[in-house]
Parts: C-alpha cells; sequence; structure tokens
C-alpha cells in the first residue's frame, strides 16, 4: 500500500484509530437510523479500522476504501488491546476530544 499522510508523519500502512462518538458524528443519543456513516460519507479518509465509543452500539460498518467503523461500549482499558491487536505490531493512532483523552 502506498504511503498516507495522518498529520504528523508517513507511514507505510494504515494504523487503527480509536475515535470517540462526535469525531464521528454530530448526533447525540440513539441512533435514530443507521443511514448516517460520518461526517465524510461514503468514502472517510481513514483506511483502516476505527474504533469508535459510544454508549448507543450499533453493527460495524465497512465503507469504501476498506475503511471499518466498529462500535463499542466496553471500558475504556479495553480499546488499546483492540487497537493494537489490529495494529499488528505498528503503531496506534487515538482520535477524539478533550473526554476521550481524559478517559
Amino acid at each position: 500500500m502506498s504511503a498516507w499522510l495522518t498529520g504528523l508523519e508517513e507511514v507505510e500502512e494504515p494504523l487503527p484509530l480509536p475515535l470517540g462518538r462526535n469525531m464521528f458524528g454530530p448526533r447525540r443519543g440513539p441512533w435514530q437510523d443507521e443511514s448516517w456513516k460520518g461526517w465524510w460519507g461514503d468514502d472517510p479518509p481513514y483506511p483502516n479500522d476505527v474504533f469508535v465509543r459510544t454508549r448507543h452500539l450499533r453493527p460495524s460498518l465497512t465503507l469504501e476504501g476498506g475503511t471499518a467503523f466498529h462500535f463499542t461500549d466496553e471500558p475504556i482499558e479495553t480499546e488499546p488491546e483492540w487497537a493494537f491487536e489490529a495494529a499488528a505490531g505498528r503503531d496506534v493512532r487515538i482520535g477524539g476530544g478533550t473526554a476521550t483523552v481524559r478517559q
């Protein structure tokens, strides 16, 4: 796979990315429907697995380019395990706001 820019450095392979729900979309509370595919529509800028923290689960969503969004309400302590497993020895990036970092 060709290298892509993560904002700070160029990497050879896409990295798993834990995100807070607000980074996925503006909606609060239970999902009204599952038509929302994130801020980016059908072709998000992440060519990798993305783990979205939410209290309101929905099925995983795979979009163009291979991006797969996985929605989880598991304790924050378990997310690094999933991300590192998906990374297979590569770095893991965390995307989210203050609440995600504080957790």
